[in-house]
């Protein structure tokens, strides 16, 4: 288990949405943006402007009694954009769909979705 950074497909799972989800996160990759974390379809509740340096795979195992958990997700790293140390994780396992609107991403999860608006 570990992390890994985005690069080809040689870590993509069996499941089919991390293969959508990572394409779908490289083109933001270097780009300077906003990010805002959405419940509903106009309910904000967390915005915050970054440049995405890089995207880690990451894979955890987690253990309750004999029961184990395997979580992958991805990790954006942020170059630093004027603001506080912050993390974002994209967990597969909860991913919906990935759609495009000019310089909107939506990427949309089971009980929430990111929109990503790009700037120039």
């Amino acid at each position: 288990m570990g992390s890994y950074v985005l690069a080809g497909s040689e870590y993509f799972s069996t499941d089919p949405r991390e293969g959508v989800l990572a394409e779908s996160l490289k083109k933001i990759q270097g780009c300077k943006g906003t990010f805002y974390l959405k419940v509903g379809q106009h309910t904000n509740i967390l915005k915050g402007s970054c440049r995405v340096k890089d995207i880690l795979r990451r894979e955890e195992r987690i253990e309750e009694g004999h029961l184990t958990i395997e979580q992958v997700a991805f990790h954006l790293m942020p170059d630093d954009c004027n603001s506080l140390s912050w993390e974002i994780l994209f967990p597969i396992s909860q991913f919906v769909s990935y759609e495009e609107y000019g310089r909107y991403k939506v990427y949309s999860f089971s009980t929430y979705s990111w929109m990503w608006e790009e700037h120039e």
